[in-house]
């Protein structure tokens, strides 16, 4: 809404709250849903009145709502309370846009992650670092070791010798971007989670083409 002056109290109170023009919008899922201790949870939020959207303020990290979806995901004990403060309540935060199209892409991505064995995805991101680690062993002045992000997921480290080849992390990182295919360091480490099937045979053979040839030409 777009106005050309300044709305009063009143006129900004009517268009916000329950006038007979703006009907409230009142959640129609479940009032009560059961989840298992510890295991993710999704609860998909729905309304009549056609709601444009849904909001969530003050939830902590790991309890989200995506607010183009209106889906709830976190704790179960949570969301049943985040269930609480919802149409007809109006205790916190009020509808803003949604699209449909996110809301079956968000859908889509979720039965996915959910589907997932993340034990064997993690595992596979192990096996990566240690084939690049591997392939660039026995190269003169470099010192390659498989180590694990704060995070949990699997990187390599480079360490070298730089009064052998002569050049700052800056100077490899700005060279791996730019050379072909383009390696994208992470100060001095390769991380593999993003690597699709096959990409770790490129990444390590570029870096060592580039630590046996660029490095020795540029330092």
């Amino acid at each position: 809404r777009i106005y050309e002056t300044d709305l009063s109290d009143a006129e900004v109170a009517a268009i916000y709250a329950d006038d007979v023009s703006t009907p409230s919008a009142v959640i129609t899922s479940p009032l009560v849903v059961t989840a298992a201790v510890g295991m993710t949870f999704t609860y998909q939020i729905t309304a009549d009145n056609s709601p444009t959207g849904f909001n969530l303020y003050n939830a902590p990290g790991w309890l989200d709502l995506n607010a183009s979806s209106g889906i709830l995901s976190g704790r179960a004990d949570l969301i049943e309370a985040a269930r609480m403060q919802a149409a007809p309540n109006d205790l916190i935060g009020r509808g803003m846009k949604v699209g449909k199209e996110e809301i079956i892409g968000f859908l889509v991505a979720l039965d996915r992650y959910t589907a997932l064995d993340h034990d064997r995805v993690r595992d596979e991101w192990s096996r990566k670092a240690q084939y690049i680690a591997d392939e660039l062993r026995g190269i003169r002045g470099l010192v390659v070791e498989p180590v694990m992000h704060p995070k949990g997921h699997p990187q390599v480290e480079l360490q070298w010798d730089e009064s052998d080849i002569r050049l700052t992390p800056a100077d490899v990182r700005e060279a791996l971007k730019n050379g072909d295919p383009r390696v994208a360091l992470t100060g001095r480490r390769i991380s593999t989670r993003c690597l699709r099937d096959g990409e770790e045979i490129l990444v390590a053979r570029r870096v060592r083409q580039f630590f046996l040839d660029d490095a020795r030409r540029l330092s």
